[in-house]
């Protein structure tokens, strides 16, 4: 890099719909396969990714989570954040989504986090 020369700027964002990855910024390197949508580790690619923010309605003690995008079967590992102390479990997995079900009623504002890896 010139020593004048502006620092290069580059991006990578994921679509929240489909989970698709986008790189803006230059050109990329890779050693070994990219694919366009979520995160794998295994043969079949994920059609999702992550919900940040989803609302939970107070007083709920499960919460259904539809992807925007089928996935091929029930495979897949999901991780959950929620923005109450409490525990939770993923009770049910379809190629459609998912159930969490909370130790304790969600309170006023309850959100949750969640992010699959195949």
């Amino acid at each position: 890099m010139e020593k004048d020369a502006p620092p290069k700027v580059a991006t990578l964002t994921v679509a929240r719909d489909t989970g698709e990855f986008n790189f803006a910024g230059g050109g990329a390197r890779f050693d070994g396969p990219v694919t366009t949508t979520g995160l794998s580790a295994d043969k079949q690619t994920s059609r999702n990714l992550r919900g940040k923010n989803v609302a939970v309605k107070a007083g709920q003690t499960t919460a259904n989570i539809t992807f925007a995008v089928e996935e091929v079967d029930e495979d897949y590992a999901v991780f959950i954040e929620q923005n109450w102390i409490g525990n939770r479990a993923i009770v049910k997995k379809e190629a459609k989504g998912f159930t969490v079900q909370f130790e304790k009623p969600a309170p006023d504002g309850a959100k949750l986090d969640w992010m699959i890896v195949r």
